[in-house]
């Protein structure tokens, strides 16, 4: 079994203490952090049979050249990779099964430091190649996974809810702080008067059809813009099915006046694809689309290897100017269509060529500028065609085809109109409720 987890990270004692316990051999890279070829290379040679590790690190591997070349002759011996600490999304595991295929299994693991570390876990079968998401599954021995509303009462089958862990396995508490103890060492609420006591986990998830549990993230942490709830990792998730895309981490940043907008890093296998935008368009609902998309180099990493979010939040970048060469109107069209844009966002001149969502612009800010639009041309746009062709050059050229559409036909079909309006709504209008 290989031990690539920090000492300081609660999983290093899984990765100690189960090899030795079970009798197994436990294997130790020859440095803390190898560059992936060292990595595969010292898998192999170790003769690692299973490996436990983030998804972000496999990730990695199955996006290494070497591995991608078929070079998997070298981990033979390999037949286990357990994940855990990160969400793991469909995207990796289509990805490893394209490498792997029926050769090496995979488990997704649930679990905390309060709760003894795993409590849940989930075999990858080749249907889940289809799923949008990769369930946490079903509880280990001596465990039941319990979700609840609100009022602790317990969830439906398909009704999302708290998480709590009913288990005899728990920790003693938070060292010296009693009163976060009794916060999320509570008692049952299923069995009042039990002298029984349950672990809040603070996660969201729902109890599907198939007893699997599926993880929906922080309760503390939900994603709301624009009145919609958004989960990161399904935008994650599409960009990393995005080919040229190796890795992908969504990060939400609220401004001054309360507004929240997502901004996107990605590591691309090479040059940084021009078409992300258009990508998520016709994936995502509007108001899951990044404001930002930046290329890094690689993913900042905490010391337990997983993505460094906080970092990425810290970042600076997310407002700077645009890198597009300013090119002025040239029909009134366009001229007409950057004073608009400039005066929703506030800028002194909008070049033909801007991206109107790279210079701030939102779900919100889009409709501002279609009722302009609609006022200024006479002209009706769904907003999904803001958001695949958010330049002025684009849009301006999509105003005067539907303005020669309406010279001909004398008004737009208001059928389509109507159709293309409700869509709309239907998008805009997704909420919890």
């Amino acid at each position: 079994m290989s031990q690539l987890t920090a000492p300081t990270f609660d999983a290093f004692l899984r990765d100690l203490f189960v090899p030795l316990c079970a009798g197994g051999t436990l294997c130790l890279p020859p440095a803390r952090k190898l560059p992936l070829d060292q990595m595969l290379e010292w898998l192999g040679s170790s003769g690692v049979t299973l490996v436990h590790c983030v998804p972000s690190l496999l990730r990695a591997l199955l996006s290494f050249d070497q591995l991608q070349a078929a070079d998997v002759a070298r981990l033979a011996a390999l037949r286990t990779i357990c994940l855990s600490g990160e969400v793991l999304l469909p995207a990796t595991v289509r990805q490893f099964r394209e490498v792997f295929g029926d050769g090496v299994e995979l488990v997704n693991f649930y679990g905390a430091s309060e709760t003894t570390m795993i409590r849940c876990h989930h075999r990858i079968v080749a249907a889940d190649v289809e799923r949008g998401y990769i369930p946490i599954g079903k509880p280990i021995a001596a465990t039941q996974m319990i979700v609840l509303d609100a009022d602790g009462v317990a969830c439906p089958v398909g009704t999302p809810g708290e998480i709590y862990v009913r288990s005899a396995f728990f920790t003693l508490g938070y060292y010296r702080d009693a009163a976060l103890s009794a916060q999320v060492f509570v008692p049952n609420p299923l069995r009042p008067g039990a002298d029984e006591v349950v672990y809040r986990s603070g996660d969201m998830g729902v109890l599907l059809a198939d007893g699997n549990l599926r993880f929906l993230g922080r309760r503390d942490g939900q994603v709301k813009v624009n009145g919609v709830r958004i989960e990161v990792g399904e935008i994650e998730n599409a960009l990393l099915s995005h080919p040229e895309i190796a890795e992908a981490a969504v990060v939400a940043r609220s401004a001054e006046d309360g507004s929240t907008s997502l901004h996107a890093y990605v590591v691309a296998r090479g040059e940084l694809p021009p078409d992300l935008r258009q990508f998520l368009a016709v994936r995502m609902v509007q108001a899951a689309l990044p404001h930002s998309i930046a290329g890094l180099d690689a993913l900042p990493m905490t010391s337990s290897g997983k993505v460094d979010r906080k970092a990425l939040g810290a970042r600076k970048d997310v407002d700077a100017p645009s890198t597009t060469a300013y090119a002025a109107p040239v029909t009134a069209t366009q001229e007409a269509l950057a004073g608009l844009y400039a005066e929703v966002l506030g800028r002194e001149r909008v070049g033909i060529h801007d991206d109107f969502f790279a210079l701030g612009g939102h779900s919100l800010r889009a409709l501002m500028v279609l009722a302009r639009i609609r006022k200024a041309f006479n002209v009706e746009l769904v907003l999904r065609m803001l958001f695949e062709t958010p330049t002025v050059a684009g849009l301006a050229a999509q105003i005067d085809t539907i303005q020669a559409a309406q010279g001909d036909e004398g008004q737009l079909d208001l059928d389509d109109l109507l159709a293309g309006a409700l869509d709309e709504l239907a998008d805009i209008t997704k909420t919890e409720g």
